[in-house]
């Protein structure tokens, strides 16, 4: 838990040194529940995630942490496009993943490039119901916006 905690501390202050504008949208998010789209008992299906993401104007960036399927501690860097209708929210992005060395092929160094969208329901002012989907999962859990 702590390891989680001092992750997103240095993920968002990563994030608020990189932001490009002051007034862009920015947002923690904690994915409570993963399912993998073909289950194996040898999976992990808790990646406990950590990500923020901000951006302005549709386009958004994020970063976070999560233990992938191979219960190895992994880190991401995404950019990608964002639509709003009112309470709804669709994204669609590609992100560097850091962590998947000798399990899948990577790009080199444990690196690999993944395309992944989001949905996203705006339940209160700034508490949303999110899901992230990615080519071999899916992770739903909240998000908090700032």
């Amino acid at each position: 838990m702590t390891t989680k905690i001092t992750m997103a501390v240095l993920i968002l202050a990563l994030a608020y040194t990189i932001m490009p504008e002051a007034n862009a949208e920015a947002s923690i998010y904690s994915g409570r529940y993963t399912k993998h789209f073909k289950p194996r008992s040898h999976l992990n299906e808790d990646n406990e995630v950590i990500q923020i993401q901000w951006g302005d104007d549709g386009r958004f960036y994020n970063a976070g942490t999560f233990v992938n399927s191979h219960y190895v501690r992994s880190y991401q860097l995404g950019i990608g496009e964002s639509w709003k209708y009112g309470r709804h929210e669709l994204g669609v992005g590609a992100s560097a993943i850091y962590g998947y060395e000798g399990y899948i092929h990577t790009l080199g160094y444990g690196v690999l490039v993944s395309p992944g969208l989001y949905y996203q329901f705006n339940i209160a002012k700034r508490i949303s119901f999110k899901v992230l989907v990615m080519p071999a999962v899916y992770n739903a859990g909240f998000s908090y916006g700032f």
